[in-house]
């Protein structure tokens, strides 16, 4: 009796645990950082709609979605290239770590410095992007903050590579939880007309997401500061691109639709189609 039900469906589900538990708790990580980052996002949407005009809310969001989406262009697949090749590797992973993230980081900053400077040049006062093109101090922030989401997306699938995906769930629930809290107190400083305190309460979060992320790794036996391996990573930059170019067709077009929608009707349009879109998202 005992030999039967040590070879029951109990038995084969814990044995099947066992072997693929680092691949169901990264899949896991991923679909809970999916769900709750949503109902965040919702949140977060919804408190700036109370604290904003739908004209800041619509700037504020454009910008945002812009950080977002050439922070996503900028990571050149790195992220998915890493998902595929940290596990194959024992040794070095961190160089090749290190040098995707300092690799998206800084084309994310170009990229989002370019649209900047063109959206500054190219378009109208009356359709321009304040939050992104406007003042020096606006175009710094924007570009910050786009480097920053280029890094950390790239960090975010690194993670799920180191077979880590509990650090990009901790992550992200950080990130969202400060956008949260700093929101109210950067509406109160700056004071601003164009939602650029939303913008500042996504960098600061960005930026304040990863000492938990941090401290999870060095927890884990993981050293935070690697010297990148330039070499590693050129020879797979073929594979990044070929894997970005799926990626790009994934993620583009959710982050495109609300930038082009507060171009052309305006800020409190964009504002108000942005708190639906979010809803019909979530």
């Amino acid at each position: 009796m005992n030999d039967q039900q040590s070879s029951g469906p109990s038995s084969k589900v814990r044995d099947l645990w066992q072997r693929n538990q680092d691949l169901l708790r990264n899949a896991g990580s991923l679909a809970a950082t999916t769900g709750l980052t949503s109902i965040f996002g919702f949140v977060f949407t919804i408190v700036a709609a109370r604290m904003f005009t739908p004209d800041q809310v619509g700037w504020g969001n454009a910008a945002i979605n812009s950080m977002q989406l050439f922070g996503t262009i900028g990571m050149f697949g790195l992220g998915t290239m890493l998902i595929g090749e940290l596990p194959k590797r024992q040794r070095d992973r961190g160089g090749l770590f290190a040098a995707s993230l300092a690799t998206s980081g800084i084309g994310s900053a170009i990229l989002g410095l370019i649209f900047a400077v063109v959206v500054g040049l190219y378009f109208s006062d009356a359709h321009h992007l304040p939050g992104i093109a406007g003042t020096p101090g606006q175009v710094l922030l924007f570009v910050i903050g786009t480097s920053l989401t280029g890094a950390t997306l790239v960090f975010d699938e690194g993670t799920i590579g180191l077979l880590r995906g509990g650090v990009q769930l901790w992550r992200n629930m950080a990130m969202s939880a400060i956008k949260l809290a700093v929101l109210p107190v950067t509406t109160i400083v700056l004071h601003d007309a164009y939602g650029v305190g939303m913008s500042l309460s996504f960098v600061i979060a960005t930026v304040g997401s990863m000492i938990p992320a941090s401290i999870m790794l060095v927890r884990g036996g993981s050293r935070v500061f690697r010297r990148p391996d330039w070499q590693s990573l050129r020879r797979l930059l073929p594979v990044a691109i070929n894997h970005n170019w799926l990626n790009l067709a994934m993620a583009t077009p959710s982050r495109i639709i609300p930038i082009v929608v507060t171009v052309v009707v305006g800020g409190a349009g964009g504002g108000v189609f942005y708190v639906v879109w979010v809803i019909s998202s979530l």
